[in-house]
């Protein structure tokens, strides 16, 4: 993120890296705010993310925080309001309003009684991809179902994570949301197309 930041122009005051196991923040912490920063990123995973921020405002910072998708889930809660105001972006989340992404969050309250998280979308959409590919093959032969694979990724489909869904470089490219947490729950900001997912 640092040299994304510095091609965008962005002055990066500091960075400091932790360890997947940190569970104290209070000196990368303090490292930072030292800084001065306008806006502080904090990429963890999971748990970490609560404690890093409830630390981050015990310590007198109150301005914006750019996460990552390990923030959402839930993952957040534990901070409280401490939690408000981190934003990050990721492939779905469930306010989105594209079709196919609402049916699949209609099916998935229905079966589940629970909104999906981003893993249930991409792990439908894998299997969607995956189903499609077997029944167009005919066969469960490994090169015909990786020939199909290859014939369907010619195509932009709609799925769980929104519509014109493609591949490029074999890598499925998205329109994606940016979601920011903000009294208790994550409130969606803002929802790519398909006419924008590929920048």
């Amino acid at each position: 993120m640092p040299a994304m930041a510095e091609e965008l122009g962005i002055e990066v005051t500091a960075s400091v890296g932790t360890q997947a196991t940190t569970q104290d923040f209070s000196a990368p912490i303090s490292q930072v705010l030292d800084t001065d920063p306008d806006l502080v990123s904090v990429l963890l995973v999971g748990a970490q993310n609560p404690t890093a921020m409830t630390q981050l405002r015990q310590a007198g910072y109150d301005g914006p925080v750019v996460g990552n998708s390990g923030a959402s889930a839930g993952n957040l809660d534990p901070a409280g309001d401490d939690a408000s105001g981190m934003v990050w972006a990721a492939d779905f989340n469930f306010q989105m309003s594209a079709p196919s992404s609402q049916e699949f969050v209609k099916a998935y309250r229905d079966e589940y009684g629970e909104d999906p998280l981003n893993y249930a979308a991409e792990a439908y959409d894998a299997a969607w991809f995956l189903a499609r590919a077997l029944k167009d093959a005919g066969s469960a032969d490994r090169e015909s179902v990786k020939d199909s694979m290859h014939e369907l990724a010619e195509e932009p489909f709609d799925g769980a994570l929104g519509t014109d869904l493609r591949w490029e470089d074999q890598d499925l490219v998205v329109p994606g949301v940016v979601v920011e947490y903000r009294d208790g729950k994550e409130i969606l900001l803002y929802e790519g197309t398909g006419e924008d997912s590929a920048e």
